[in-house]
């Protein structure tokens, strides 16, 4: 299988834009990408975005900015390094099962569970996979 990885970096001036590949993500479905961009020993920037999946598993994370008064450089033999995540993000309610004991420590177990990230624009719930693989 595999890694997902930040593939590409292009400038705008002084922010970045990241490619992120990320495989084996349905299509469509909420992505949670997080982490820090570093160049040379001053330029730090951290980014945060809530995309839906592409079809071609690869996320752009645009204008990634470094924290003042540094910037990114285009051009600089100094290398880029980033570290990503890529998460799922969910809310999970859960409710005491009819056959809990009485007087015992009960037992709770799953009654809904929904995406608990949405990106910008989204005018729709992303659809949440149960465990067969069929839509909730």
């Amino acid at each position: 299988m595999p890694h997902s990885a930040v593939t590409g970096i292009t400038f705008n001036g002084d922010k970045i834009t990241l490619s992120i590949t990320v495989p084996n993500w349905q299509v469509g479905l909420p992505i949670e990408i997080s982490g820090h961009a570093i160049q040379g020993n001053e330029a730090v920037g951290t980014f945060y975005c809530v995309q839906p999946m592409t079809a071609n598993g690869v996320i752009e994370v645009p204008d990634v900015a470094a924290v003042l008064p540094y910037h990114f450089q285009a051009g600089s033999q100094s290398p880029i390094m980033v570290v990503a995540r890529a998460t799922e993000a969910w809310v999970s309610t859960l409710e005491m099962s009819s056959g809990s004991p009485q007087g015992g420590n009960p037992t709770y177990t799953l009654s809904e569970a929904h995406w608990a990230v949405s990106w910008p624009g989204q005018t729709e719930p992303a659809e949440w996979p149960s465990q067969n693989g069929q839509v909730r």
